[in-house]
């Protein structure tokens, strides 16, 4: 899944209006919301702010027009994320009026190309989404546990040890579900193993993390 890397902002100038783009990565209607009421604060003498957003956990997805004529300015945004296959992306769209109308087909154009002005200057990222859990194993199996991840291609993201315990906790990422072999491999070393949750990372995330 390509996700947008950093923020981005592309101005596009059609006849005297000014379109003032911006791209943002989100992971939340939260943060969604709190990235439109950033850009109504920056920009509140606008004539229009329009916006659209796709999700992915959970699915959702919104288009919004603030006083353009229906489907002429959020849906032209959405429908250009949608055909790029863009997730987890806000884009919104300061409109300042020049004084000249543009017309449905104008205002189509307009919010569609600033779009794709954003797009081409933005860099994505490849996500992945990976299943995180925390495995607790005896200290004197440690050396056995890490050739096992090595060997089954599960990555290690972090490493504690509990001294309340004795145990070293794992914390590991694994891009499909433990199977039945590898739950039975922890637990026949006297091991715990316990699902964290469910989320994306990229390559350079767990490059960081190594």
């Amino acid at each position: 899944m390509l996700v947008l890397e950093n923020n981005e902002t592309y101005i596009n100038l059609v006849k005297k209006s000014k379109f003032i783009g911006k791209m943002f990565p989100v992971f939340s209607k939260d943060d969604c919301e709190n990235k439109i009421s950033e850009i109504k604060e920056k920009f509140k003498d606008a004539t229009h702010i329009c916006y659209a957003y796709i999700l992915t956990n959970p699915p959702s997805e919104k288009c919004y027009d603030d006083g353009e004529p229906k489907g002429t300015a959020g849906l032209p945004i959405i429908n250009v994320l949608k055909r790029q296959k863009l997730k987890n992306v806000l884009v919104v769209v300061v409109r300042y009026f020049g004084g000249v109308k543009l017309g449905a087909g104008g205002l189509i154009k307009a919010y569609m190309e600033t779009c794709i002005g954003l797009i081409k200057k933005a860099e994505f990222v490849d996500y992945k989404k990976y299943h995180i859990y925390e495995i607790a194993v005896l200290l004197s199996d440690m050396q056995i546990v890490i050739s096992y991840f090595n060997s089954s291609e599960l990555i290690l993201l972090n490493s504690d040890f509990n001294k309340l315990s004795g145990n070293v906790v794992y914390t590991i990422a694994s891009i499909d579900e433990l199977n039945e072999q590898a739950i039975n491999y922890i637990l026949s070393l006297k091991g715990d193993i316990t699902k964290l949750q469910t989320k994306f990372l990229s390559e350079k995330e767990i490059q960081k993390i190594w």
